[in-house]
């Protein structure tokens, strides 16, 4: 018995590795989630046409609470878990790995594209110099939190990029427009209450939309000027730079065209 955690890559079917596709196939029985991301150049019926194996899409609950992945591994089979972009990014992966080895299961990692790679090369700001990643969530409370606004800021005081992750409820995706407005809102609350306000109108972003795809976009402006363009289909992904190296300056330039 073994449990394989494997990253899907950014987009679609295809971007899972060779190794990945082959332990996939392998295995007694696929689960995968989508939750945490999805593909959206692929639908799961793509997969498995790739895989040549049914895969079982689950669940929070059936994840996190039931368990069924790691259950499966115990039971003595060969298992294959499914993770869009890389397998061990999220805190819910991580869990699922811990509770496995917990109960003497092997596991073997399977590494695939992320996202947090792919922003820092597609808009050439240095991977080395990102700061604390930040994920702007979906609320249902009237006033939304200000943390993700103060860990962005506090990146920038420190002249370190941020990497700005957008959530998603699917069929729902929050667009990069939806995050800048949420920023700005937390900016405008701020300076009401006479605190400083590091974000703001005129700050630089660059906005990452459906990374791994032909039709990626990335465009680069102040956050006023990126409010109001649109960037098409999800997903999207935001970046603020802090202090920039004259080559990460130059790429960004090229983006605004």
């Amino acid at each position: 018995m073994t449990l394989y955690l494997i990253g899907m890559g950014l987009h679609d079917a295809k971007d899972i590795s060779l190794k990945g596709a082959e332990a996939a196939r392998s295995c007694d029985e696929v689960f995968a989630e989508e939750y945490t991301s999805t593909l959206m150049g692929s639908g799961w019926n793509d997969v498995e046409e790739v895989l040549g194996r049914e895969v079982r899409v689950l669940s929070r609950e059936e994840l996190e609470e039931k368990d069924l992945v790691v259950e499966a591994a115990v039971s003595g089979k060969d298992v294959a878990f499914l993770v869009v972009g890389d397998p061990l990014t999220a805190t819910t992966h991580q869990e699922v790995r811990v509770r496995a080895l917990e109960q003497d299961i092997p596991v073997e990692i399977i590494f695939g594209a992320s996202i947090a790679t792919a922003v820092p090369a597609l808009t050439g700001l240095s991977w080395y110099k990102f700061g604390r990643t930040v994920t702007i969530p979906y609320t249902d409370l009237g006033q939304p939190p200000a943390s993700p606004y103060e860990q962005a800021a506090g990146n920038l005081a420190a002249g370190l990029h941020t990497l700005i992750l957008l959530d998603i409820r699917p069929p729902v995706y929050m667009t990069a427009n939806e995050a800048i407005d949420y920023l700005l809102e937390i900016s405008r609350r701020k300076e009401g209450d006479g605190e400083e306000t590091p974000i703001h109108d005129g700050t630089t972003a660059a906005v990452v939309a459906r990374a791994g795809s032909n039709e990626c976009t990335v465009r680069t402006g102040t956050l006023a000027e990126l409010r109001t363009m649109d960037f098409g289909p999800p997903l999207h992904a935001l970046a603020i730079p802090g202090h920039m190296h004259f080559m990460e300056e130059r790429m960004l330039a090229l983006d605004r065209k």
